[in-house]
This record gives C-alpha cells, structure tokens and sequence, in this order.
C-alpha cells in the first residue's frame, strides 16, 4: 500500500473526513472523480458537464490537530531563555520526532474555514439525471461537496522507520527536557530540519485538506435492510432532517422496527418504506448519498473500507 493510500485512510478513521493527497494540490466544490479506498483521484469538475450550484460558508475552525496513535516519538533536546528587543522574554526549546514505522502522521492545521455545496436536493437530481442520461458518467463518481480549506499548515509524513525531524517552538515557559506528548505542542513551529520524510512541509498558504463527497448509489433501499439484519442489537432509526443534522421521528410516520422498516399506526403491516439512517436523495431508483455517512453505516466498527 503506498504513503497516498496510507495517509487518507488513517485521516479518514481518525477526523471522519477524507483527505487530499497531495495536501496542498488544489481542491474545488464539485469536483468529480473516483474512490480508491479512501484515496480520491479527481477527475474533472461538475459545473464542466454543465451542473451549477450554490455555496454555502461554513462557521470557521481554529486548528485541527492530529498525529499518529503508534510509531512517532518525541522529546525536548533543549530549552533556552532568549530576549528579544524591547526586553521580552520568551524560552525556545528544540524538538525531537523519530518515527518507528512508515505513514506515520503528524498534521497540524490552523485558521481554517469551509464551504459546501447548499442546495443539495436540486444539485442531487442534477447528479441523478446525469447518471441516467450521460452515457460518459460513471455512477461510481464522487463530488466534493464540502471542502475545509486551512491556510497555516504543517504535515508530516513518513517514509520510512527512522525517519526524523527535528524543529524550534517558542513560548512563555521552558519545556522539561525528555519525552514529551506530541499534542501539547501548541506553538507556532520554526526551523524545521527532517531527514526521509515522504512529506514535510509548514507552509503559511491556503490549502484545501480535508473535504466530504457525495455520490450515487442504486437499490440502496434493499442494501440498508440487509445491513440492517446483520447488526447484532436491534437499532430504531428516524428520518434525517438534513437542516438540523438529526434523526427527527415523527408519530405521523407511523412506527419503526428494529430492521429499519415502517410499521402503520396499529404495528401490523410494514409500509413499503425504509427509514433513512443518514442523509440521501431519491429519484427513481437512484440514491445521491453522503459517502461519509454511508461508510459509517456500513462499517459500525470504524474499520477501513475496502478499495473500489
């Protein structure tokens, strides 16, 4: 499995969102292409087969950090007190991270905001109307319909065991020497040196990192019954409420069994109908579905899915 592959699949299970690779190659809403595992190939933009859409800004971020659970190791080399002109005092400590296995991450973005695409029902039928009637569109395609641009950023990635790298962080207190949890490190990261790294780069620009898909599915209905089946514990779902984000249960619905399939009002007869357990859109036969949510329905214990 290469460092691509790697990389978005522990991004995918750790933060639930997938990732670009290369992180800092450009990333447009509506973008199209496919999945590879998690890995997504772009292949081209929506708004080229003529399918236009709305934007939606998102509330900002802060930072997001996240590092690998297991191969990375990091300690405080040094601490020193430095003044700067005008007789402030700041402590700048030199740190250590050796990485014990390849992909091991580090990623550390800040000052972050996203977009989506706003008028999914409508973008939805669009998507579904393309599958049926363009001869040239593949049904498995994915569309980004939110991306997370950050524009202070800095990624690491491992080659190899025994890869390195080492860098200057200042702050108002000195740093004990030894070993020390890399997510404590809130500092603005400087003078950075590594050896072997399959990505190194702190950049302050703005990069598209994370992002959701959206795609296409058919007879998803009977998909979602038979996985509803194979879960050990009996679960009830309601219908999404894509405005709110919840699982909204109305009694005018009737009432819900532990497979997922509506009951009338006297719990005899089932209705030809399944409860959505996350958001999607419907027209005949076809499904327009968030991929993310998907993915969690279909692997409830949060295992990789497998490549395309």
């Amino acid at each position: 499995m290469g460092i691509a592959k790697k990389y978005t699949d522990e991004i995918r299970v750790g933060l639930e969102l997938y990732a670009n690779y290369f992180p800092n190659e450009k990333l447009e809403l509506g973008d199209y292409g496919k999945l590879d595992g998690n890995y997504f190939k772009k292949l081209g933009n929506i708004k080229d087969k003529g399918i236009d859409f709305i934007v939606k800004p998102n509330n900002k971020i802060n930072k997001i950090n996240y590092s690998s659970k297991d191969g990375i190791k990091t300690k405080v080399l040094s601490s020193a007190e430095i003044t700067f002109p005008g007789e402030v005092t700041q402590f700048e400590s030199t740190i250590e991270v050796s990485f014990d296995r390849a992909s091991a991450i580090i990623f550390k973005i800040e000052d972050i905001y996203s977009e989506s695409i706003n008028n999914l029902d409508d973008f939805g039928k669009n998507i579904i109307n393309l599958c049926k009637n363009d001869d040239e569109w593949d049904e498995n395609y994915k569309i980004v319909s939110t991306l997370f641009c950050s524009k202070i950023n800095s990624i690491y990635i491992s080659k190899d065991k025994g890869s390195s790298l080492t860098f200057k962080v200042k702050g108002d207190n000195a740093l004990p020497i030894g070993a020390i949890n890399l997510g404590s490190l809130n500092n603005e990261i400087s003078n950075i040196n590594s050896y072997n790294m399959a990505f190194d780069t702190s950049e302050n620009s703005e990069w598209q990192t994370l992002f959701r898909l959206y795609g296409t599915r058919t007879s998803l209905k009977d998909k979602i019954k038979k996985l509803l089946k194979q879960i050990q514990e009996p679960l009830s779902w309601s219908p999404y409420d894509r405005e709110k984000g919840i699982n909204k249960y109305s009694d005018a619905h009737g009432k819900v069994d532990e497979f997922g399939m509506f009951f009338d009002e006297e719990g005899q007869e089932p209705l030809p109908q399944i409860v959505n357990p996350f958001p999607m859109i419907e027209n005949d036969g076809y499904y327009f579905v968030d991929e993310l949510e998907l993915s969690k329905f279909e692997n409830p214990n949060g295992d990789i899915p497998p490549s395309n």
